[in-house]
């Protein structure tokens, strides 16, 4: 009996150790960045998938026992998820009434997956029992609901899936509308409070200390690799099936065609730097080319010089003209045209490179890939330049895009932020920029359905170009599909997913087919995914951003912000290195750690304060001395702590010197507030101290502020006062 005590004792201690090894996982975990949160919530997902399926081995052996265990199976199910439910609601209801207290939060959001999916087996169960149906019909019905009711994006039609519909009356409709209400509205009210903490991070610096550089490496990386992927798609379509050279290499020994294969492998790696720099120059040359000038040129020189019906409506005197009538045509209206366009274009340079590239080569029947494959007839020591050139192309094309898609998240994260700089046209710029990330995603999109047919009718393979399909994008209609109608049918689901003004229907706008298969469908699901994600969520993000900008402006007429916000960072980096010892070895390593991550990241915005208090506060001013001291201490004092080499001088140096500039952006606060500064001068005052400043000063800038600068109040002309900074 002591033995079974002491057995069980230590399996309770053993139990408790890994209860407060949980618990301080979720404590550090609900105090980490969105980032950790996934890490646990993906955990959790497996562990969740794991749990349903015994649920559903339990449940299913009960249904096979007879009537009699099926009721047993009923209450189990909606046991588990009752229990599930009740805490995902009680940590929401928390966790909304104290936003404070992420943890809550976080515990619901690991469990929601496993309520989702359990509620869902309840549900299926009952409903099976009641209409003694087979148990996955039921599951089957609850999941196509579950998909129906995520808005915007029209899962079940999207992926042509299909279920019976729930029919029995008025109980078999109250029976999805508690489905509805039990199992999806807290789940829609836990994924906004997630998203609530996700922005909320954005203006919290110790909350993002993973800095973007890990991202922007591997963005790298993608388009290193692009040229590459060039040369091998020059020689896969120089030397690969359909070719003389191709048909002698698959007619040799098996040990020799591994050599050829070396050798080409050797050749792709030695030749991707000479085809970087051969890209760079097509990559500027298409930019050239594609640029609004010159297209706005070309059309016009289009119009006046060649004799069409467009040109025999509009400019009907032209074809009576002479050679100087069209050359002063050409100018005149070229140079309208040029104008106007280049104002009004939308379009950057990746972007219109994205589109020529995906319409110039991209499918069996894109023009230029058809014109290399039919002009480009030489074959220098057996390699088919044509071929080779076309192959290149695509793969080019498709690498290209796969570096833009990389690039676009980066862009995205970085919407609205609190580090943003923002100017008047600022928003202007940032929108246009989200608008031709919509429109390289789309771009991906209809490369992506073009590809579903195949390699060859991607044009991954160096075969004969076809001829295109009549009747619009059928995709059916093989070997030839064409990338514009691709990009139309992504852009028509973006645009019936976006709710509200029903933008298909008002313009009258149909599709010549339907979504022709489930993988298709699965492609513009991911579209809208990826437009809403990084593009239109940025987008709004931006213009919050950018109105509390304007608000700020308003109520900030004397540049304290960035002072105030430099203050706020730098003590982040003080506090850290208080908190750590001097001697490297009485403390843990700090290399790569968490808190030295966060107080990196609260150096970097105190870099970027700092910066925006030099361009409001000129050069010798107290202000901008004072910052000067304290952001240089504190980045010796940093550096010296991770370098395990700080002295007692450097971290009280530091202390004193941010409290000093704490101390004297108070004291430059209260004494415009002394002197009514709640008004913003027009133009802004230069930034000079006001600490301590005499009662003159005050009541002159008092009356500026009245008055508006004039002769008279001394501020308006020359150097500020030199007043004293203590």
């Amino acid at each position: 009996m002591d033995e079974l005590r002491i057995r069980l004792g230590s399996w309770l201690e053993g139990v408790a150790t890994r209860l407060d090894r949980a618990d301080a996982l979720l404590e550090r975990t609900a105090a980490g960045s969105w980032r950790q949160w996934l890490r646990l919530i993906a955990a959790s997902l497996g562990a969740s998938v794991v749990l349903v399926l015994l649920l559903h081995l339990v449940v299913a052996g009960l249904f096979a026992a007879g009537p009699g265990p099926r009721w047993t199976a009923v209450v189990l199910a909606a046991g588990v998820a009752a229990i599930l439910q009740v805490i995902v609601v009680r940590n929401v209801v928390i966790s909304i009434a104290e936003p404070g207290r992420r943890r809550f939060l976080l515990i619901a959001s690991l469990v929601a997956v496993a309520a989702l999916l359990t509620s869902v087996a309840a549900f299926a169960t009952a409903t099976a029992a009641v209409r003694s149906m087979p148990l996955w019909t039921a599951e089957r019905m609850y999941l196509w609901q579950l998909a129906d009711s995520v808005p915007l994006l029209a899962i079940p039609r999207r992926l042509q899936w299909t279920e019976a519909a729930l029919t029995g009356g008025v109980g078999a409709r109250l029976t999805l509308l508690a489905f509805k209400i039990v199992v999806i509205a807290p789940l829609v009210r836990l994924v906004v409070a997630f998203y609530e903490v996700v922005e909320a991070q954005r203006t919290d610096p110790a909350a993002r200390p993973r800095p973007p550089g890990k991202l922007i490496f591997r963005v790298t990386r993608v388009r290193g690799l692009t040229p590459a992927v060039a040369a091998a798609g020059f020689l896969w379509g120089a030397l690969g099936p359909g070719t003389k050279l191709g048909h002698q290499i698959g007619g040799l020994p098996a040990s020799a065609r591994v050599a050829a294969v070396a050798l080409m492998v050797l050749a792709v790696v030695t030749a991707g730097p000479y085809w970087g720099v051969l890209l760079t120059l097509v990559e500027a040359l298409i930019g050239l080319v594609v640029a609004p000038g010159v297209l706005a040129f070309a059309a016009v020189v289009g119009l006046v010089w060649f004799d069409t019906p467009v040109r025999r409506a509009a400019l009907p005197f032209m074809s009576a003209g002479g050679l100087a009538a069209k050359l002063s045509m050409t100018v005149v209206l070229g140079t309208i045209a040029v104008i106007v366009v280049t104002r009004l274009w939308i379009l950057d340079e990746p972007t219109s490179v994205a589109f020529f590239l995906l319409l110039g080569f991209v499918g069996t029947t894109a023009p230029g890939r058809v014109w290399l494959l039919t002009e480009v007839r030489a074959a220098p020591v057996g390699l088919a330049l044509g071929r080779g050139l076309a192959t290149s192309a695509v793969w080019f094309a498709l690498a290209y895009l796969v570096v833009r898609l990389g690039q676009l998240p980066a862009s995205a994260a970085r919407a609205g932020g609190i580090d943003t700089r923002y100017h008047p046209g600022w928003l202007r710029h940032r929108l246009q920029r989200y608008l031709n990330s919509a429109l390289q995603i789309l771009c991906a999109a209809a490369a992506a359905l073009v590809a579903l047919h195949g390699t060859a009718t991607l044009g991954l393979l160096p075969q004969t170009p076809a001829r295109p399909c009549t009747g619009g994008f059928v995709l059916g209609c093989a070997p030839g599909v064409e990338a514009w109608p691709a990009f139309v049918d992504a852009a028509w689901n973006v645009a019936d997913a976006i709710p509200g003004p029903d933008i298909p229907a008002v313009l009258d706008w149909r599709l010549a087919t339907t979504v022709p298969s489930r993988a298709a469908g699965l492609v513009l699901l991911l579209t809208i995914l990826a437009v809403a994600l990084l593009a239109a969520f940025p987008a709004v993000r931006s213009i919050l951003g950018w109105a509390r900008w304007r608000a700020g402006a308003a109520a900030d007429p004397i540049g304290l912000r960035a002072p105030e916000q430099l203050v706020r960072h730098l003590w982040g980096v003080v506090d850290f290195v208080v908190s750590e010892p001097a001697d490297a070895d009485d403390r843990s390593p700090l290399a790569g750690s968490r808190r030295a991550r966060i107080a990196e990241a609260e150096l970097a915005l105190a870099e970027r304060a700092y910066t925006a208090l030099r361009e409001r506060w000129n050069e010798g001013t107290p202000m901008h001395t004072s910052a000067t001291e304290a952001i240089q201490l504190v980045r010796s004092a940093y550096a010296a702590t991770l370098a395990g080499t700080r002295d007692g001088y450097e971290q009280l140096a530091a202390q004193i010197f941010v409290e000093d500039l704490e101390t004297y952006v108070a004291r430059w606060s209260d004494a415009f507030a002394l002197a009514g500064g709640e008004t913003r001068p027009d133009p802004p005052l230069d930034p000079f101290d006001l600490a301590g400043a005499t009662e003159d000063v005050l009541l002159a800038l008092a009356s500026r502020r009245d008055a508006g600068p004039g002769p008279g109040t001394g501020l308006d002309d020359g150097e500020p006062p030199a007043l004293p900074r203590r």
